[in-house]
């Protein structure tokens, strides 16, 4: 019996050693550099470590064992609770910080002052973890974006910790002088560290994975978007563009493509500095996008000049999106000289015969720098075949 005693006591310190060891190292290598669902996580394990830490000692502290008790189930509960946040963070959908606080606080709180009833307190604080665990669970199943399989990990680690958590309490509910004390020879205390054990191994995983995917999102993001003005860069519009007139070749319908250039815009880095202008681009591009329609595309095609390609769109649809751009324009403030910002564009609208993507740009480019030097703010459209 003592050797099967020792084996429980052994899976329990093998449990604080993996979540501790787990915690630090996670925290000596990725630090504040990772992402804020990672962090989160690497908190959780660090106040899991303190929670299993606090439940261990508590026999041994005498009449402080009701606070030290409650300090290890404040302690646990809010790591679920941060567990949940980080998954929250990863699927863009952040828990607030009121359950994140209240609940481990009134757990803890729970836990002590029915301190001396054992079967309610052991019932009812396992019962109220799993329910934690619940809300992980149901977070994680949520329908997400594709390229989140790792939340599936996550479910069935919490699921299976809320389950053992449930066995305990129900143990207690119906059989209290069957239930084992901590880290005593049970099957039911070995089974729940074991599944402890590995669901902290799993969940850290899972959290891996996914600071993995958003790395990767991340990058692709990088590599498509300018990182300025938050619309395609030059590559990836040039690509869109292409796969815009392909199709419209396809179905015979016309494409027009736009050169738009912010007027002035020099003047408005010499005399307002970089920062300003900095703003002015973000600032454009962002009503730009809102004045084009659904479909169409934009890009930043490299300083003050963007691009847009406006598909089964002729010389009207032009002349309509740059209205929409200038009114939308006139009502934003700008840390601009005059604090307004204007434009100038030049359309050409093709159509199968008038050869590829290049040449309409370049069609483009002409008309712009026409309405460069017809005294700029002004619109120059050009036909094709």
């Amino acid at each position: 019996m003592q050797g099967v005693q020792l084996q429980a006591l052994s899976i329990l310190f093998t449990l604080w050693a993996n979540v501790t060891l787990t915690g630090l190292a996670l925290f000596a290598v990725v630090g504040r550099s990772a992402h804020a669902g990672l962090r989160c996580w690497i908190r959780a394990l660090l106040l899991q470590s303190l929670g299993w830490a606090a439940l261990i000692v508590a026999p041994l502290a005498g009449v402080g064992r009701p606070w030290v008790s409650s300090a290890g189930v404040w302690a646990l509960s809010l790591s679920f609770a941060l567990g949940w946040r980080a998954l929250g963070l990863y699927l863009e959908r952040p828990v607030g910080w009121r359950w994140i606080v209240l609940w481990p606080l009134g757990l803890a709180m729970l836990n002590g002052l029915i301190y001396e009833h054992v079967q309610w307190r052991v019932s009812l604080v396992n019962v109220l973890l799993a329910v934690q665990l619940a809300a992980v669970v149901h977070l994680a199943l949520r329908p997400a974006p594709q390229g989140r399989a790792w939340r599936w990990l996550l479910a069935g680690a919490a699921s299976a910790s809320a389950a053992m958590l449930l066995a305990r309490a129900a143990l207690m509910a119906g059989w209290p002088e069957d239930y084992p004390s901590f880290g005593a020879n049970h099957p039911l205390s070995i089974a729940g560290l074991i599944i402890d054990n590995a669901t902290v191994s799993l969940a850290t995983l899972a959290f891996l994975l996914a600071h993995r995917d958003e790395a990767e999102r991340r990058l692709r993001q990088l590599a498509t978007y300018d990182d300025l003005s938050g619309v395609l860069n030059r590559r990836a519009v040039l690509e869109q563009a292409q796969r815009l007139v392909r199709l419209a070749h396809r179905h015979e319908v016309p494409v027009t493509v736009m050169m738009i250039d912010i007027d002035h815009f020099k003047r408005i880095n010499d005399e307002r500095g970089h920062p300003a202008g900095d703003q002015v681009i973000a600032g454009f591009a962002a009503v730009l996008q809102e004045s084009l329609r659904e479909g169409d595309v934009v890009g930043r095609y490299g300083g003050e000049e963007f691009m847009a390609v406006l598909y089964d769109a002729d010389a009207a649809a032009a002349q309509r999106v740059d209205a929409r751009l200038r009114q939308r324009l006139r009502l934003r403030p700008w840390p601009t000289p005059d604090g307004s910002v204007d434009f100038s564009a030049g359309a050409f609208t093709m159509n199968r015969a008038d050869g590829d993507l290049d040449a309409a740009i370049a069609r483009a480019d002409a008309a712009l720098y026409q309405a460069k030097a017809t005294g700029r703010g002004r619109l120059v459209w050009v036909a094709g075949a």
